[in-house]
């Protein structure tokens, strides 16, 4: 069942509660084991409906909790780390593929794309399955050569880092552009993580890239945002061998009060996320108190 049939019959009026339940009466007499995948689930937990995404997550505990035989999968194009907290289920990141593996889904996606052009589709989708797929469709339906759409879209591909660090050392040395990076990644911390799930280390770089120069400048409060921002690594990509908090990220606070909320918050699923769960509650409480 994809997000879309979900929010097509709560569209037409039928009450979705009413709708899990049935779908669990009807789980429940099938004896075989299955698979039951939840397509695109991020369309409704994710779509701004509190109401919905309640539905949503209780016709999953209904399922985890009396379905034995069913295997639950749910894809979603964004990590929804939050769901591990609510629910008994493993996440799992799904990276890019290896370089073969990419170019042999091009050619099955473009069976008649030249090697050159197979190998640009490669490196400037990153590997990435999703955004080959979207690629070779452009090329295919649209009837554009791979040499168009690349510079149609300007494309440059993300993986390249020495690139990407090196035009953010040089731009951060402008004024307005210094400024408009700061503002930028003050903000664009989820989204790097959408876009570089699987590079931790290019993130990291990229936000100390932006510090060491507003350390240049001496300028603390652009130094406090990015430092904000940057702190989001540690449940991001939070694993069981990485739960050290770095609390220079603290440093020069007076009070929770004085600490930005996006920090507190980000502290406080960390703790959670460590098993700390009562002095993660505390620290996100302080955000409340704050916002």
């Amino acid at each position: 069942m994809s997000a879309a049939q979900y929010l097509h019959r709560r569209e037409t009026g039928v009450p979705c509660v009413t709708l899990s339940l049935a779908y669990s009466k009807v789980y429940k007499q099938l004896q075989n084991p299955f698979v039951l995948i939840l397509d695109n689930a991020d369309d409704v937990l994710e779509s701004g409906d509190a109401k919905l995404k309640d539905d949503v997550l209780k016709f999953i505990e209904d399922i985890l909790a009396q379905c034995n035989h069913i295997k639950l999968l749910l894809t979603t194009r964004e990590s929804l780390n939050y769901l591990s907290l609510k629910l008994p289920i493993h996440l799992e990141r799904v990276g890019v593929l290896d370089e073969v593996a990419s170019g042999n889904l091009v050619k099955s996606l473009f069976p008649d794309v030249l090697d050159d052009d197979c190998s640009s589709i490669v490196k400037a989708c990153g590997q990435v399955p999703l955004a080959m797929r979207l690629m070779c469709s452009i090329v295919t339906e649209d009837h554009v050569s791979v040499d168009e759409l690349l510079e149609e879209l300007k494309i440059s591909p993300l993986v390249e880092r020495k690139s990407i660090i090196s035009s953010l050392t040089d731009g951060l040395t402008d004024d307005k552009l210094y400024r408009k990076a700061v503002e930028v990644l003050s903000k664009a911390e989820l989204f790097l993580f959408s876009l570089l799930p699987d590079e931790e280390l290019l993130f990291k770089t990229i936000y100390d890239t932006a510090l060491n120069e507003a350390q240049k400048r001496k300028n603390v409060a652009d130094e406090r945002k990015l430092l904000t921002s940057k702190s989001f690594i540690h449940w991001g990509w939070f694993s069981s061998d990485g739960q050290t908090w770095d609390h220079s990220l603290q440093a020069g606070y007076t009070d929770a009060a004085d600490c930005p909320a996006k920090l507190l918050c980000y502290h406080g699923i960390h703790q959670i996320f460590c098993g700390e769960t009562g002095r993660g509650h505390v620290v996100l409480l302080k955000v409340q108190w704050i916002v």
